[in-house]
């Protein structure tokens, strides 16, 4: 049996080993119950213990991908668009607007995308369908008008380069109407062309070409009157070159596709390049008139605009000549005009458009015919004034014709209008300035009226030729369409109707004369000793103006003397002052007589007197040519072959035409008179 000290021995030490194992585990249990507490790690020896854990939550949805961004934000029709998405995506189709495209089936972060050529244009929503995604990718963009073009005016054909002036306007067109979105955003500037100046290469001692930077670009005012294209307005200062059009939108800054091109030209430089190039066939022409011009025998040498201008039956300025080759000038000039406005600056060398500048040339060139077929049927108008002037144009022999003076005031009125329009609008224009149909009509019956006017009018009267006659002067005169009652002025002196004798009829027209005689009271020395002016006029009130013109009658050599021979000249209708030349004799210095200015003394040498030579004489601002040819005895006596340049003529068998001559059926002899019967023409001739 136990002692009682082992008892109790047994009773102590359960109690001292049973409080540290207790605690001890304890502590396992509490470690195990809390696995994850703070700075509690499961050590290796510590037994793995199955406990009971709270599930992991469910992962987020992944976003859908969207459209990042879209450039541009403005695009035109066939134009390209870029769409950047977040994250890549699988395209299966592409919707602008109300057209769909299809797509590839790469994956991708970008897109470039064609818009359809018939997308409508303002905003529209862009949806992209990719695969995996359940709802479309959208944006927006706005689609703007393609740019067509430039042109000079609403119906005008459409060009992608013009020429323009400062200050000037011109139409850029667009495709259709401009978006709403867009339309107080639009911005238009001109951008010039590059230029190039040479530069120093620092390694090389020649010089390269190198590209300057472009001038900032200049904006440019513009009014939109319809919804399809805007006015473009020039301002004052651009420089001489070729500038391109830009179009952008103002919040985008997008520039729109299709940039035409403006060349800018000054004004006064194409003036002068038209009407040099129009003077070269001009000048042309007057060559060949004056080398092969051949003037007839006893007729005057007209200028080249009287050849061109004057009617030779009546010698005045014909209306319908004048109309015709002023339209004629006017068309060609602004033709070539145009031509080289646009040449010369863009480049662009092309025949200009006539437009309907055709009628016009065509109601002239038949005027003129009418009128030429009028004055064949019904005769002439007459003469008027011996000397052709602008008041030829509207008159009719002498007498104010409304009708001319309509025709006249219209063609100028048309002329007018159609330069200014031209010279003023060509920096746009394509072609000659279409004339109204309803000044086309009113051009026509003007010239209808004018014909008309001519065919009721009767023919006027036209002095050919007066011939004085020695005695008592007695005047003959030679012409067409002379009344039998008409009335002869000598000087502004109503002749008496005792002195005028009817000597020949006219053959075709019984009302008419062609020769009457006037019996003066004068001497023939008396008569040579002035210049005189004759009118005939009719009872229709036409008149025909002669006037006589300066004349050299004879050239009368002396006796020869120390190698030198005195001449006198004698003239007529000479004025004080008048002047001689006496042709291959410069020496010579001939003296007009103080009292008696028909005559003039020289002294030429004596080898002149053994060869032809031409002498002119000059009285105001006429003159006349004398033919010096020496006689058979060498004594120099002239008779006479003059020929009338410019206003008078002198010598011949009598006959003389245009200025007129006097000669005589014999030489002047010795004494140096003349004699005969001789004929003058024209603007008058006596002869000897």
């Amino acid at each position: 049996m136990p002692t009682n000290d082992q008892v109790v021995s047994r009773k102590n030490t359960p109690s001292r080993v049973r409080f540290p194992a207790t605690f001890a585990a304890a502590v396992l249990f509490l470690t195990l119950l809390a696995p994850g507490a703070k700075g509690q790690q499961p050590t290796a020896t510590t037994p793995p213990q199955t406990t009971a854990t709270t599930p992991p939550a469910a992962p987020k949805p992944t976003p859908p991908p969207v459209i990042k961004q879209v450039k541009p934000s403005v695009v035109q029709p066939d134009g390209i668009l870029t769409l950047s998405f977040d994250k890549a995506i699988t395209p299966v189709s592409i919707t602008i607007g109300p057209g769909q495209i299809a797509s590839s089936s790469a994956e991708t972060t970008t897109l470039e995308v064609k818009v359809p050529k018939g997308t409508p244009l303002g905003r529209q929503d862009i949806a992209v369908m990719a695969k995996g995604v359940e709802s479309p990718l959208t944006s927006s963009i706005i689609v703007a008008p393609l740019v067509l073009g430039l042109k000079a005016r609403k119906d005008a054909p459409i060009e992608m380069s013009r020429v323009v002036v400062p200050r000037g306007e011109v139409i850029l067109q667009f495709s259709e109407s401009i978006p709403s979105e867009i339309r107080n955003q639009l911005v238009v500037k001109l951008r010039a062309a590059e230029q190039t100046q040479p530069v120093a290469d620092q390694t090389q001692s020649t010089q390269r070409p190198s590209p300057t930077p472009p001038k900032e670009p200049q904006p440019i005012d513009y009014v939109i009157p319809e919804n399809d294209y805007l006015i473009l307005r020039m301002p004052a200062e651009l420089d001489l070159t070729t500038y391109t059009v830009e179009v952008s939108v103002k919040d985008s800054g997008v520039i729109l596709e299709k940039r035409p091109r403006l060349g800018v030209v000054y004004t006064s430089s194409v003036y002068w390049r038209a009407t040099l190039n129009l003077l070269v066939p001009i000048i042309i022409l007057y060559v060949f008139f004056r080398w092969l011009y051949k003037v007839p025998e006893g007729q005057p040498r007209y200028t080249f605009l009287g050849v061109l201008l004057l009617e030779p039956e009546n010698q005045t300025f014909s209306l319908s000549r004048a109309q015709f080759l002023a339209w004629l000038v006017v068309i060609v000039w602004c033709y070539l005009f145009l031509y080289f406005s646009h040449g010369y600056v863009e480049q662009f060398w092309t025949y200009p458009k006539l437009g309907n500048s055709t009628y016009a040339f065509l109601i002239s060139l038949g005027t003129l015919i009418g009128a030429q077929v009028t004055n064949k049927t019904r005769g002439t108008k007459g003469a008027g004034e011996v000397h052709p002037s602008v008041a030829d144009l509207i008159v009719h022999g002498g007498v104010l014709a409304l009708d001319r003076v309509q025709q006249a005031v219209w063609t100028l009125v048309a002329i007018g209008m159609f330069v200014r329009i031209t010279v003023t609008s060509f920096g746009t224009a394509t072609g000659l300035p279409d004339i109204p149909n309803d000044l086309l009509a009113l051009m026509g019956l003007s010239s209808a009226g004018y014909l008309g006017g001519k065919m009721v009018r009767g023919a006027g009267p036209v002095i050919d030729q007066v011939t004085p006659r020695s005695g008592s002067v007695i005047l003959n005169i030679r012409g067409k369409h002379i009344s039998k009652d008409a009335f002869i002025w000598l000087d502004g002196v109503d002749q008496p109707k005792d002195k005028i004798n009817i000597k020949a009829s006219d053959p075709e027209d019984p009302k008419f004369v062609t020769e009457i005689e006037l019996t003066l009271d004068t001497s023939i020395d008396q008569w040579y000793a002035s210049e005189h002016v004759i009118t005939v006029v009719n009872a229709d009130a036409q008149r025909a103006d002669w006037r006589s013109n300066p004349q050299i009658l004879s050239v009368t050599a002396g006796a020869v003397a120390a190698g030198k021979a005195p001449l006198t000249i004698t003239g007529a209708h000479l004025e004080k002052g008048a002047t001689v030349e006496i042709g291959d004799a410069p020496n010579a210095t001939p003296q007009q007589d103080r009292d008696n200015p028909n005559l003039f003394t020289a002294t030429v040498e004596e080898a002149w007197l053994r060869a032809p030579h031409q002498i002119t004489v000059t009285s105001g601002q006429q003159k006349a040519m004398y033919s010096y040819a020496p006689t058979a005895a060498g004594e120099g006596a002239a008779d006479g072959e003059g020929v009338a340049g410019g206003g008078a003529a002198a010598g011949g068998e009598g006959a003389a035409g245009g200025g007129g001559a006097a000669g005589g059926e014999g030489a002047a002899g010795g004494g140096g008179a003349a004699g005969g019967e001789g004929a003058a023409g024209g603007g008058g001739a006596a002869g000897g």
